[in-house]
């Protein structure tokens, strides 16, 4: 619901829906992972670039430990965006 929220404009409500589901993903990696990639993805929608590439980096990591190569690349991809969003052409 973080994202569908996100996506209708509603940033209050996806922060809502995405600390809910926090607390319901603590202790699954994968499922955190998702949770850091839904905020990431919230953040670069607002242009709040620095807390997504934050939560992204996040994603990454989680991704990447669970060998989920499929949402490693969705995050990388998306960390991508918020580093253009930053002027930062060369870690994009």
């Amino acid at each position: 619901l973080g994202f569908v929220a996100t996506a209708t404009g509603d940033q209050a409500e996806a922060r809502r829906q995405l600390d809910r589901a926090e607390a319901a993903a603590a202790g699954r990696p994968e499922a955190e992972a998702g949770v850091a990639y839904g905020r990431g993805f919230a953040l670069v929608d607002t242009l709040a670039s620095a807390g997504a590439v934050a939560e992204l980096d996040r994603a990454v990591a989680l991704t990447e430990a669970a060998d989920r190569p499929r949402a490693a690349a969705a995050a990388y991809a998306m960390r991508g965006r918020a580093r253009l969003q930053r002027d930062e052409d060369e870690q994009a």
